[in-house]
Formats: structure tokens, C-alpha cells, sequence
């Protein structure tokens, strides 16, 4: 995923294309319905190929996310029609908005009180990234995501390829950490 040119574009898509395979047999196994299987599948593609993109560019385009925002209203919409008459169409609402909340606003937070730790590509990122996964999902991924780039950043430290006060960029690590996590069945 991370090679430049030709070969790192077909590596970038084997990986997606697995993902997607993994990820499809796995959410059979956990019995996940249509919609959050399909939510899961699109948010894993989405992150994944935001991953390629801040890797060579340094930057989240707003395009994707965008794009991955209004996929979601659409199936939230599906599923809001699917729970009407059930007692959870208040959380089928609730959840997704809320983790929406939690993954823009913890990331905002963050973007506020770092200055230029965290750019606000990243806080964009996991409002929709919450969005997807909702509440109980956002901070295992929160999680795994930030574990992942601080392995690579004192990694990246301790072999003299980065300096301590060099940016990285994040989208890579978080596209890690939510497919981990949704993989996980988190």
C-alpha cells in the first residue's frame, strides 16, 4: 500500500480486495444484517483508499469523505426504514450521530489543543468514521489507530528515519485501526 507508482497501486487494491474478502466472510460469521455489512464493506474501502492518498499527498480529500458521508445518510435512511416499526429506531438514529459527535469532536479536541499535531483532515475523518461505526465501535478504533502510529512513529525515531517534531501522516494508521477493529467485530 505504501510503494509509489504501478506496483503500489496494485498492491493498494490486493489489499482492498482482500480486506473485503476477510471482511465479507467475516461479518457472515457474525451474523451482521445487509446494511451493516454493506456500511462496514464501503467504510473499509473509503479508509483504506484515504490511507493511499494521505500516504502520497499529505492530505484527506474532502471529495471522499464527502461522498462516504452521504453513503451513510442513504443507508441510514435504509435502516431507519427497516426498524420503523421496532422499539430501536431511537438508537438506530442515536448511535451513528453520536459517534459522529464522538470521533469529530474528540478528534476537534485534539486539533485544537496540538496546534499542528492533528490536521483537520483527521478530525473530518473520524466524524465519518464514527459515523459508520457509531458509539460502541469509535474508540477501539480511536485506539488501535493512535497505538499504530505511535509504534511507527518511535520506530521511525529510533532508526534515524524521522525526527521527533516531523509530521506523518495519520490517515494510514487510522484505515488500520478501523479495519483491525471492524475485523475484530468490535
Amino acid at each position: 500500500m505504501f510503494l509509489r507508482g504501478k506496483q503500489g497501486k496494485r498492491v493498494a487494491f490486493f489489499f482492498a480486495l482482500l480486506a473485503t474478502a476477510a471482511g465479507s466472510c467475516l461479518f457472515q460469521l457474525y451474523d451482521y444484517g445487509i446494511f451493516k455489512c454493506m456500511r462496514y464493506l464501503i467504510l473499509m474501502n473509503g479508509v483504506m483508499l484515504i490511507a493511499e492518498i494521505d500516504h502520497e499527498k499529505r492530505m484527506i480529500p474532502n471529495k471522499i469523505l464527502g461522498k462516504l458521508f452521504l453513503i451513510r445518510l442513504i443507508i441510514l435512511v435504509c435502516e431507519m426504514i427497516e426498524n420503523r416499526n421496532s422499539g430501536y429506531l431511537k438508537e438506530v438514529i442515536l448511535v451513528p450521530v453520536l459517534g459522529f459527535l464522538l470521533g469529530g469532536g474528540i478528534f476537534f479536541l485534539c486539533y485544537f489543543l496540538a496546534r499542528s499535531g492533528i490536521g483537520a483532515g483527521d478530525v473530518k475523518l473520524f466524524a465519518v468514521i464514527g459515523f459508520y461505526v457509531g458509539t460502541g465501535s469509535i474508540f477501539p478504533v480511536m485506539i488501535l489507530s493512535a497505538l499504530f502510529s505511535a509504534v511507527y512513529g518511535i520506530g521511525m525515531v529510533a532508526l534515524h528515519k524521522i525526527k521527533l517534531k516531523d509530521s506523518i501522516p495519520f490517515g494510514p494508521f487510522a484505515a488500520a485501526g478501523t479495519v483491525l477493529a471492524l475485523l475484530a467485530g468490535f
